[in-house]
């Protein structure tokens, strides 16, 4: 148990971690570069972090589900708060997918031809996706340092 969380909490810290200093730093950061230069920096960190997120994704799934299985012997075992870290936490995933599989291609599309018009409109998209994943993963990491503290 104590590996299987371990790993799940470093996986949580990498993934949501790297969307809040995405976010909240390299963005703002990254606003008084030229368009262009502003959107091909983007492709490459996401080139380098989607793949990593993915991972961690993966990692926190497996351990998450070796816990939910092993100590509490099935979900009909778990507490509540961890059905709602389940149920945010497959949220967060489907945004992932969403974001790799539709905005991700077609912003990278457009910096390839340096349409910045359009890059620029994928970018925001991307961007509330990111925040609003980052808010869902801080709300669950909360959900999961207090969740059997909370009164539900």
């Amino acid at each position: 148990m104590s590996v299987a969380l371990s790993l799940h909490v470093v996986a949580v810290i990498v993934w949501v971690g790297g969307m809040v200093f995405a976010w909240a730093i390299v963005r703002p950061a990254a606003a008084p570069l030229a368009p262009l230069d502003r959107m091909r920096l983007w492709v490459r960190i996401f080139t380098r972090f989607l793949p990593l997120a993915g991972a961690m994704i993966l990692v926190i799934l497996a351990t998450g589900y070796w816990m939910v299985l092993g100590p509490w012997g099935g979900l009909r075992g778990a507490p509540p708060y961890l059905h709602l870290m389940q149920a945010v936490g497959w949220v967060m995933i489907v945004v992932y997918l969403y974001l790799l599989i539709l905005p991700w291609p077609r912003f990278r599309a457009a910096v390839a031809a340096a349409d910045t018009a359009e890059a620029g409109r994928h970018l925001a998209g991307i961007r509330r996706l990111v925040g609003a994943n980052s808010a869902l993963g801080l709300l669950n990491a909360a959900v999961g340092a207090g969740g059997r503290f909370l009164a539900f």
